[in-house]
C-alpha cells in the first residue's frame, strides 16, 4: 500500500508583520527554506504536532506559563548565590584554609552558573513566546476582544480586575472571553487576510 506522506505545518510572518498558516507535504522541508523560497517572508515556524494540538486557551497560556519558568528559575539562582555565601573556610593547624572548602565553594560556582545558563534560555524562550502570543491576539480583528485576551494572558488579571478595567460586568467578560477563544482559534488555523 502507499501511504500518503504526513502534511507539515508552518507558520510564516510576511513583510508586513502578517500571520499565515501553510501546509505542505513534502518532509524534507525546513522553516530556514521557506524564509529563502517564499518572496516577502520575514520568519517562519514549524508547529509542532504539540501546539497543533492545543486548545486557543492552552496556547495563550503559554506565556504566563514561561513567566513562571523564568520566575522559577531566578529563584533558584538566587537560592544558590545566597547558600554559596554561607561557606566558609574551614582553618586547620596551619591557619589556611583547607582544599575541601575550596572545592565546595568551586561546586557551588559551577552550580551558579549552570543555573545562571537556565534563566537566560529561559529569558530567551519567554521573549519568543511573549512575541508570538501578542502577535497572536494583535491578530484577533475585534479590539474589545482582543484587549481582553491582552489583559488575561499577557498581564495575568483576573477575570474581575478585567471586568472593572474595561467596565464591563463579570458575566460579560466571560461571555466574551470565549467569543475571544473562537477568535484565537481562527488565526490560529486560517491564514489571516491582510484587510485593505
Amino acid at each position: 500500500m502507499n501511504e500518503k506522506p504526513k502534511k507539515r505545518r508552518f507558520r510564516i510572518i510576511d513583510d508586513c508583520g502578517w500571520t499565515h498558516t501553510i501546509e505542505t507535504d513534502q518532509p524534507d522541508l525546513l522553516a530556514a527554506d521557506i524564509v529563502l523560497l517564499v518572496p516577502h517572508v520575514r520568519s517562519a515556524a514549524d508547529i509542532t504536532e504539540k501546539e497543533s494540538t492545543m486548545t486557543p486557551k492552552e496556547y495563550l497560556q503559554q506565556y504566563r506559563d514561561a513567566v513562571r519558568k523564568v520566575s522559577a528559575a531566578q529563584d533558584h539562582l538566587d537560592e544558590l548565590r545566597a547558600m554559596a555565601t554561607r561557606i566558609t573556610p574551614n582553618y586547620g593547624a596551619e591557619g589556611g584554609g583547607t582544599h575541601q572548602t575550596g572545592d565546595k565553594l568551586g561546586e557551588a560556582v559551577a552550580r551558579i552558573i549552570e543555573a545562571e545558563s537556565r534563566v537566560s534560555d529561559e529569558l530567551e524562550l519567554l521573549e519568543a513566546t511573549e512575541r508570538e502570543v501578542i502577535r497572536t491576539i494583535n491578530d484577533v480583528q475585534d479590539g474589545t476582544l482582543s484587549t481582553l485576551l491582552y489583559e488575561r494572558y499577557i498581564n495575568g488579571k483576573t477575570w474581575e480586575q478585567i471586568a472593572v478595567c474595561m467596565n464591563y460586568s463579570y458575566r460579560q467578560i466571560t461571555r466574551m472571553h470565549g467569543a475571544a477563544l473562537i477568535a484565537v482559534k481562527y488565526v490560529l488555523e486560517c491564514p489571516t487576510q491582510k484587510m485593505l
